[in-house]
């Protein structure tokens, strides 16, 4: 794996002074810059700085689209326009966490459009509703006689190694020949991790945001004992959403605390159906339940003939991942940090030089030191400068 370097802002510094993020993808090839990062920026930012960034970005045009699959999704077009006779740009193919949905990543787009627009590049972004969440149904059981097995929620939902199967299928469909960078957070990054580990030549890279992934040396049953405990968690804050007066305040108030306020808005919009969570007791809880499933994948990178290219970023303040750290780390503080270390080890990390307020590097690792778990919904500019990143690493420029 390349070395990581990083060179961070003083810590006196707002996220408005974003000046520059870089990658190289060896020693010898020098940086390569990404463009329009500051512009990325801007989009949080207040009017002033932001009109230091230049004219205001064309709209973001979302459209609603069915897979052939059943699967819904999201897709729009990032950045400049392009001339009639221009070839079809590469796909960045976003999957979101549990009980989250395409909404989820709202800000993100929009920061990566005003980026790419600055930058004079384009990128079409897909993001879909994974099965059982958004407006997606739950994956079809399997049928008899043989099949994958559907998910401990009865269709197929919660299985994690058949929703790599069903983004595969849906990639195929959306993308056709063309580069993807896939960006995945929490489950949805497992899920592309496990889709890229099925088809190696698929994915250009892959840039995943806090990925459940027990590391080399975890406690299996602490894991396990961990999967079922926050299958019972979800089922009492599902029956705790069925007794609240106003489903979307409370919501707002608890899953959605701390996010981007468009981010927060465009998840609701999905994410609740005929006054209930779109994404149902059953499937959350199946997700949860079927944790063990991936045990063994940072090993089973480890020893890989080609190794996923992928981006790792964390949030310092996430406790979602404690107890997946090596056995010897778990009384450690940050020790989900030396998981997801542990997994960029694993994984072809390029040379990263990071230039972002309260950021630091460890390893392949990018740890965004005041966010937690839900970063992408908290920060949607550090997240978009992630990407943008990774595109710059992975994808042909277009």
């Amino acid at each position: 794996m390349a070395a990581l370097a990083a060179s961070s802002l003083p810590k006196s510094a707002s996220h408005d002074d974003l000046a520059a993020l870089s990658i190289s993808k060896s020693a010898s090839d020098g940086a390569v810059a990404s463009r329009g990062l500051a512009r990325a920026q801007s989009f949080a930012s207040t009017p002033s700085l932001a009109s230091l960034a230049g004219p205001p970005a064309p709209p973001l045009e979302l459209e609603e689209r069915d897979a052939a699959s059943g699967l819904k999704y999201v897709r729009c077009m990032l950045g400049a326009g392009a001339a009639a006779d221009a070839p079809e740009p590469p796909v960045v193919f976003l999957a979101h966490g549990c009980a989250m949905n395409a909404g989820a990543w709202r800000g993100a787009l929009a920061a990566l459009h005003a980026a790419l627009c600055d930058g004079g590049r384009r990128l079409e972004a897909v993001a879909v509703d994974l099965p059982g969440h958004g407006r997606s149904p739950a994956a079809p059981a399997a049928p008899a006689g043989g099949g994958a097995p559907p998910g401990p929620d009865g269709g197929g939902g919660g299985a994690w190694r058949g929703v790599a199967r069903a983004l595969l299928e849906c990639l195929g469909e959306v993308a056709g020949d063309r580069p993807v960078l896939g960006v995945g957070h929490s489950f949805g990054a497992v899920c592309l991790l496990l889709a890229a580990v099925d088809a190696p030549d698929r994915f250009a890279g892959l840039a995943l945001f806090e990925p459940i992934v027990a590391a080399a040396g975890h406690d299996a049953a602490a894991v396990a004992g961990d999967a079922q405990c926050l299958a019972a968690l979800a089922r009492a804050r599902h029956e705790k959403l069925r007794a609240a007066p106003d489903l979307r305040a409370a919501l707002r108030s608890t899953l959605c605390a701390g996010w981007d306020p468009a981010t927060a808005r465009a998840f609701l919009d999905r994410g609740v159906r005929r006054g209930a969570p779109a994404c149902a007791a059953a499937t959350e809880a199946g997700v949860f339940a079927s944790m063990p499933e991936t045990a063994g994948l940072a090993s089973d990178l480890a020893a890989a003939r080609a190794r996923p290219r992928a981006v790792v970023a964390a949030g310092r303040r996430s406790g979602a991942l404690r107890r997946l750290a090596a056995r010897d780390d778990l009384a450690k503080p940050h020790a989900h940090l030396r998981a997801l270390e542990s997994l960029a080890g694993a994984l072809d990390c390029p040379r990263l030089r990071l230039k972002l307020p309260r950021t630091t590097t460890r390893g392949g690792l990018a740890i965004a030191t005041d966010r937690g778990h839900a970063l992408p919904m908290e920060d949607p500019p550090w997240t978009a400068a992630v990407v943008l990143a990774a595109a710059d690493a992975f994808l042909p420029r277009s």
